[in-house]
């Protein structure tokens, strides 16, 4: 393992002063690891909240979710795009950049089945 992927994992295990189970451990050290692979990676998850039928037809409500991976020899972090949608007219969008070990985590526990 080179130094700078060392460095990279000491910042999220040594510096967070976050205690990490192993299975966490394992998952983010696995994407570290593979950083090759990950890096640029891209998981969506769109979750229909409800949906009906009314004098205009058919109507949803859905989240979708959208994470990209970005790693290099410094740096570790995740865009998070979310669309909050009605009818597919995206009616709230929020973009996020994750960066703390606890966030960072959390979204790859969501994406965790397609790494």
């Amino acid at each position: 393992m080179s130094d700078n992927r060392l460095s990279l994992i000491k910042k999220y295990f040594d510096t967070s002063g976050v205690h990490l189970n192993n299975s966490e451990k394992d998952l983010l050290c696995n994407v570290i690891d593979n950083s090759g692979k990950y890096n640029g990676f891209t998981s969506s998850i769109k979750i229909e909240e409800d949906s009906g039928k009314d004098y205009n037809g058919r109507w949803s409500i859905a989240t979708k979710t959208q994470y990209k991976i970005n790693i290099d020899d410094s740096d570790f972090s995740i865009d998070v795009d979310y669309h909050h949608s009605c009818d597919d007219g995206y009616d709230n969008k929020k973009e996020l950049q994750l960066t703390d070990v606890r966030s960072v985590i959390s979204a790859l526990e969501e994406i965790e089945n397609e790494l």
